[in-house]
């Protein structure tokens, strides 16, 4: 009968070793470079206001400088050699480069019937959302994005016809839809080293809008063309 792998205390001190190694590793090396986070790893002589020329880069401008990050620049270098030689270094990756995603967007719709009830639709917005309907609506959420970058006539009108469908009170033909518009909330994120980096807890205000064509027009049902015939016919001499 073979005897079961025992793990030894060596074996749980290495992985312990390894895993407190690790983690710090990883987190300093995901942090941003906020200078004031790290103020106490070199004495303050180090911390220079002034960016060296090698810290300059392609952003920094005589009317638009970067923000000098001298200390996040030494830490990152003093552990770089220890993370490459471990095999935890991210270098040169970060995370989406070399283009981040730099716009946050939601998406509103104005479903109109043909009885004149108006009703508003938002996507939902993910600061309201618990973990969990997170989850559940993570799929509806890829799909909204979709909807704003890459959509086409035929993904917004299938998504307005499920709108109009789902809204709608009035089982009647004059409770029709008649038109569905989309309308794209956009607010511009700005890269933190040259405006400054932003609190989580402070939202960026989406102040740029734009309709996303087509808009989706529905014809008028055929009992209500009829009443708009006979009317316009009774309205001429």
């Amino acid at each position: 009968m073979k005897l079961p792998l025992q793990i030894t205390w060596l074996q749980y001190a290495l992985a312990n070793t390894a895993i407190v190694i690790l983690i710090p590793f990883l987190a300093i090396q995901g942090m941003p470079p906020i200078d004031w986070a790290w103020a106490w790893a070199v004495p303050a002589a180090e911390s220079s206001d002034e960016p060296d020329e090698e810290e300059k880069g392609p952003f920094l401008e005589e009317n638009n400088p970067t923000v000098p990050t001298p200390v996040a620049n030494w830490l990152a270098e003093k552990i770089a050699p220890v993370a490459d030689l471990t095999g935890v270094s991210p270098a040169p990756w970060k995370m989406f480069s070399p283009a981040p995603d730099s716009t946050n967007h939601r998406v509103r719709a104005k479903i109109e019937y043909c009885d004149g009830t108006v009703v508003m639709w938002r996507s939902p917005e993910w600061p309201e959302l618990s973990y969990w309907q997170r989850f559940w609506a993570s799929r509806e959420l890829e799909y909204v994005d979709k909807l704003a970058y890459f959509g086409n006539a035929r993904r917004q009108n299938a998504f307005a016809d499920y709108l109009a469908a789902r809204h709608r009170t009035n089982p009647l033909p004059e409770g029709a839809p008649r038109r569905v518009t989309f309308v794209k909330e956009e607010a511009v994120i700005l890269n933190p080293n040259i405006a400054g980096w932003v609190p989580m807890s402070e939202p960026i205000p989406r102040r740029e809008e734009a309709v996303l064509p087509p808009k989706r027009v529905y014809p008028l049902p055929p009992e209500l063309l009829k009443k708009e015939r006979a009317a316009a016919g009774q309205a001429s001499p």
